[in-house]
């Protein structure tokens, strides 16, 4: 279902059922979400991604005028009718035909309790569905992230809501899927306003470009979701901005399957009632933040080169995120305003399990870069590229780990693009790091070579 349009829907399975209970549930008549047509009088939406209304307009006494937030959910009890008046039909977000609108007074305001009917899906189904494009997501966390990135992070008392990203690039095949693949995976599951700019709720970005980071920190999206691509090349300006990551995650043993997923009702009705679900307090959301910065600094970052940098506050937005997509199997739809799981210990255990699967794998590349900028006997050490290198690492550590220095050539690498492989086998024998022995079919590692001339 590619293209779904959230403004153009009006009932059904589109709409999630929280939407459709303010929309048909006749005790929610007068409950919505305040648009504010003047200084005095508003309007009640059914949603807040389209502009479906209760069929009235509001009058508000002075003394209630201050009383109401634009946006926020409310029930308006009203007084008395006004009148009677006809809108064109001319929204694209309303009927077609003219529509008629009573204008009452309104005798007092009340923060509502409505229950949020719980998603169709489970938890683990919603996680299954959003990561299908992929074989073995788990391995690398991809079917969290994916699922973290859709529900997103509510806003709290520290700023905007939303969840960062960043993929650690890696050798691998092309057909096997890199952190481009996981952000087109994301955007392939989002009706078109959260994938577009604009001023809706939430907003996903793939970012490739110096524009796109400026984006990302200058956007007024609340929920502000991105996953940055490190492209071909990448500036110091690209660098000084380090825009702060949340979900660092390393591609290692996932797979591409090839086809991508489309929009999916059942996963739309979980992220919007996800986008629905209220946040934590204040105070507890203050409480977490305290613990975040006692732990932030006590292991090291992600250290090596890369355009984002680790949030110290990440363990907070990840918890925040993990209220919303625990819905599935924690809320029961007792009301609007629940008193939730403490989900704090989870949100600090996924951060660092991200965190170190990317210095686990940034600190290897950076033995592997050591290694070749201190050693001099290494000849053409600037001929060589990142796939040589870890090949010739790869093969020299299990050289002196297992005291062989013959190796089958065709199980270096199983899983890399085989071309890429042998193009590195060929270079690292021209420079002289390795023998082809057997007619080809054996590699023999050489470990000391002769000075660079």
């Amino acid at each position: 279902m590619a293209g779904l349009r959230l403004r153009d829907r009006y009932m059904g399975s589109e709409l999630c059922r929280f939407e459709r209970s303010l929309m048909s549930d006749p005790s929610n008549r007068d409950v919505g979400f305040v648009s504010f047509i003047d200084r005095r009088s508003f309007r009640l939406l059914k949603s807040r991604f389209t502009d479906i209304d209760s069929g009235r307009v509001y009058v508000l006494p002075s003394d209630l005028s201050a009383q109401v937030i634009d946006g926020e959910l409310i029930r308006a009890v009203p007084s008395r009718i006004l009148k009677r008046v006809v809108i064109p039909g001319n929204d694209p977000g309303r009927l077609s035909e003219a529509v008629n609108m009573e204008v009452v007074d309104v005798l007092s305001l009340e923060r509502p309790r409505v229950p949020i009917p719980p998603p169709l899906l489970p938890k683990d189904e919603f996680m299954a569905k959003v990561s299908s494009a992929w074989s073995d997501p788990d391995k690398d966390m991809l079917d969290l992230v994916i699922a973290l990135l859709l529900v997103s992070a509510p806003s709290s008392v520290y700023g905007r809501g939303g969840l960062g990203s960043e993929g650690l690039e890696t050798p691998r095949a092309p057909d096997v899927g890199t952190p481009r693949d996981l952000a087109q995976t994301v955007t392939a599951q989002l009706p078109v306003e959260f994938r577009t700019s604009g001023t809706q709720r939430y907003r996903f970005l793939t970012v490739d470009s110096l524009k796109d980071l400026i984006e990302v920190q200058t956007t007024r999206v609340e929920e502000n979701c991105f996953s940055i691509v490190r492209p071909h090349k990448v500036s110091e300006t690209m660098r000084s901005k380090k825009v702060p990551i949340q979900l660092p995650f390393v591609l290692r043993d996932s797979r591409l399957k090839g086809k991508r997923p489309e929009l999916d009702l059942d996963v739309l009705d979980y992220q919007l009632t996800a986008l629905y679900t209220p946040p934590p307090t204040d105070d507890q959301v203050r409480e977490l933040s305290e613990r975040a910065l006692k732990e932030a600094f006590t292991d090291a970052f992600w250290d090596a080169p890369s355009i984002g940098e680790p949030d110290p506050l990440g363990a907070v937005r990840i918890a925040l995120a993990l209220t919303r997509l625990n819905i599935g199997k924690q809320f029961t739809g007792e009301g609007y305003m629940r008193k939730r799981t403490d989900v704090s210990s989870d949100g600090f255990s996924v951060f660092k399990e991200l965190l170190s699967r990317g210095l686990e794998e940034k600190g290897r590349m950076i033995r592997e870069e050591d290694a070749f900028r201190r050693d001099r006997t290494f000849p053409w050490r600037s001929k060589l590229k990142p796939m040589d290198r870890r090949i010739y690492m790869e093969l020299r550590e299990a050289a002196e780990r297992d005291g062989t220095f013959d190796f089958d050539r065709g199980s270096i690498m199983p899983g890399a693009d085989r071309r890429q492989v042998e193009e590195a086998l060929d270079r690292l024998n021209r420079y002289g790091y390795v023998l082809f022995m057997k007619g080809g079919t054996v590699v023999k590692v050489v470990v000391s070579t002769h000075p660079e001339a």
